[in-house]
């Protein structure tokens, strides 16, 4: 679906990271592939970048409420997202495109990523939304939970 959406957007330029160009044939002449890092380079890597694209195609072994890592990295650098997933740290945020899950109108996505790119181009997605999905903000959530259910009452044992 990205080679699909890149076809049909001539006038944007797209990025893969992570593969060689020997391991992707056949792609459009807007694509430059990218290939693998260090992790150190991601983020200014990344940093360079307009928007980030999450995996466009969870239908094809996953379901439709995921929380691909790669997303989170985009935002907490700023970039803006176009999604096919559903996460409900994103739903509703401004920055985020979902296309929905498993999409098939490429021509309406198509449309949907022109006007998105024309918006958020040169622009980032908000720092409060970036801080929300942090590894802090998760652990900080995730212990206050723990701290919760600890404090619950429970019933009382029969011996």
């Amino acid at each position: 679906k990205f080679f699909a959406l890149a076809l049909r957007l001539p006038d944007l330029d797209f990025h893969l990271l992570g593969l060689s160009a020997d391991q992707v044939p056949a792609f459009p002449k807007n694509v430059t592939i990218n290939e693998r890092m260090l992790p150190a380079e991601v983020s200014p890597f990344l940093s360079t970048m307009d928007i980030g694209f999450g995996n466009l195609a969870l239908e094809k072994g996953y379901g439709p409420s995921q929380s691909p890592l790669k997303v989170r990295e985009y935002v907490a650098v700023g970039l803006p997202c176009i999604v096919a997933h559903d996460d409900p740290d994103f739903e509703g945020q401004e920055g985020i495109l979902n296309l929905g899950y498993g999409f098939t109108d490429l021509e309406q996505a198509s449309v949907a990523v022109k006007d998105f790119a024309r918006h958020w181009t040169g622009r980032t997605c908000s720092r409060t939304m970036a801080d929300s999905v942090s590894i802090v903000a998760k652990e900080a959530q995730r212990l206050e939970f723990f701290e919760t259910v600890l404090k619950m009452d429970r019933p009382k044992r029969r011996a």
